[in-house]
């Protein structure tokens, strides 16, 4: 038969046809989520978080296993967890670990020079003789 004859396969590990059931999970996931009673930055986090795995799972030939099988799935959840980890350490992360080292640094150089302005002064008598 010419290949362009050939009806077209009923596959789903194509590529186009990959993701499908990941992206229709997603869709079902956010329309549950906007019914919930959370602040809209909570959603906003959540649907971002669960989208970009999403997208990562929809990427992956093992997606529509990972949906419905609970070993899959926790293989999914820890690859994506190393993903994040070896992938992602992107300039955001490391501007995050900054942020919270100077955040840190501030309060212990604020809370040392409070310490030190507020300390009383030792009365002579504890003072060590000479």
């Amino acid at each position: 038969m010419d290949p362009a004859q050939r009806p077209e396969s009923a596959s789903t590990n194509s590529a186009g046809t990959r993701g499908d059931a990941a992206r229709g999970a997603l869709g079902r996931y956010l329309e549950d989520l906007a019914g919930q009673p959370l602040a809209v930055r909570t959603r906003q986090a959540y649907a971002a978080q669960v989208s970009a795995y999403i997208a990562w799972l929809a990427e992956r030939p093992d997606a529509d296993g990972a949906l419905r099988e609970p070993r899959a799935r926790d293989f999914a959840a820890r690859d994506f967890k190393r993903h994040l980890k070896l992938e992602r350490a992107t300039p955001l992360a490391d501007a995050v670990d900054h942020t919270v080292r100077w955040y840190r640094e501030q309060q212990t150089s604020s809370s040392a020079q409070h310490r030190e302005d507020s300390v009383p002064a030792a009365p002579a008598a504890a003072q060590p003789s000479r």
